[in-house]
C-alpha cells in the first residue's frame, strides 16, 4: 500500500473497506451446499443499476426491499446486490395488463 499525504492526513491507498469486506464475504461454489451455488451464479447488479433498470428511484427500492415487496437481493457484507436472473425472473413474475390484440376482437365478436 502507497502512502499519501492529504491536508496534513496521512491516507492509506488501496482496497476500501466495503471492497475488502465483499472479498473476504465472497463464498466459492464449494462452501455452499443444496445447490446455493446456482442461486449466485451470474451477474450480480448494484442498487443503482437495478433502479435505473425499472425507472424507479433508488429510495423506491430500498422501501420495497424493506417491505419485501421488490426483487430478491443479496447481502455481501454491507452491500446490497441483485442477481440478474432473479430480477428477469421478478419482472416476469409481475402480472401484466392488457389482452393480445385476436383474445380482444373474438371477445368484442361475442358481443
Amino acid at each position: 500500500m502507497k502512502r499519501r499525504a492529504l491536508s496534513g492526513l496521512v491516507a492509506l491507498e488501496g482496497p476500501g473497506r466495503k471492497e475488502r469486506a465483499a472479498t473476504r464475504s465472497m463464498a466459492s461454489p464449494a462452501q455452499f451446499g443444496n445447490g446455493e451455488a446456482n442461486r449466485v451464479s451470474g451477474a450480480l447488479m448494484t442498487e443503482l443499476e437495478v433502479a435505473e433498470r425499472l425507472r424507479v428511484s433508488l429510495a423506491c427500492l430500498r422501501r420495497w426491499r424493506l417491505e419485501r415487496r421488490g426483487p430478491r437481493f443479496l447481502k455481501v457484507g454491507s452491500l446490497v446486490r441483485y442477481p440478474a436472473a432473479e430480477l428477469d425472473h421478478w419482472i416476469n413474475s409481475l402480472p401484466a395488463g392488457g389482452t393480445p390484440a385476436t383474445t380482444a376482437a373474438a371477445h368484442q365478436r361475442a358481443r
